[in-house]
């Protein structure tokens, strides 16, 4: 199986990129869209440096981010970007390891192609009647 299993507590994890300066600015993002230039950002509930990932699924790109800004204003970034291969929201998650958004998008996109759709057998013409 591919990707790596993140072990998780109680559907939370410890942003790896969290940077605890005051002038840090840390977050944890599911994104979407078409791919990295018209991505959007719906952002995670997060204390701290806990990032609560249970309402993530599988298929999804995760960013977690933490940005410094030094006295001089300038920023250095830190961003990590992960698809989400599998989770059960609560104790694991397996993640697959991107260096770009548009590379994690781009997986993302070739993960829906590959996963067959299953189109249910039954219909509401095949229902049994109700008695």
């Amino acid at each position: 199986m591919r990707g790596e299993v993140i072990a998780l507590d109680g559907g939370a994890l410890e942003n790896p990129a969290f940077v605890s300066h005051k002038r840090g600015r840390n977050w944890g993002a599911i994104l979407t869209g078409p791919n990295a230039a018209r991505m959007e950002r719906r952002f995670l509930p997060a204390r701290g440096a806990t990032v609560d990932l249970s309402d993530v699924q599988p298929g999804q790109v995760i960013e977690l981010g933490g940005d410094y800004v030094t006295s001089g204003g300038n920023r250095h970034y830190d961003r990590r970007y992960y698809l989400v291969l599998a989770t059960d929201g609560v104790d694991q998650m397996t993640v697959e390891r991107h260096s770009t958004a548009a590379q994690a998008l781009r997986a993302a996109r070739e993960l829906a192609k590959a996963v067959p759709v299953i189109q249910s057998a039954a219909t509401t013409a095949d229902a049994a009647p109700v008695l």
